[in-house]
């Protein structure tokens, strides 16, 4: 499955995800989302960023989501 850039800035300001990271490392989850990274390194990526979540719990969110888009 693949998500949009749009959808994932969305996702990130939605669950407040991604803030610990810097904006170069904001920018490369953009860019590995655009190249059609799997949902799994996308989830990986916001993990290891964010806080109050498991990776497993971004992983269904980014799942749910790109079910809903079809």
């Amino acid at each position: 499955m693949k998500i949009s850039t749009e959808t994932l800035y969305r996702l990130c300001n939605k669950n407040q995800w991604f803030t610990s990271g810097d904006c170069m490392q904001y920018e490369k989850l953009f860019e590995k989302a655009r190249q059609g990274a799997s949902l799994e390194t996308l989830a990986t990526i916001i993990w290891l960023c964010s806080v109050g979540y498991e990776e497993k719990q971004i992983l269904e969110i980014l799942e749910k989501e790109c079910k809903n888009d079809d």
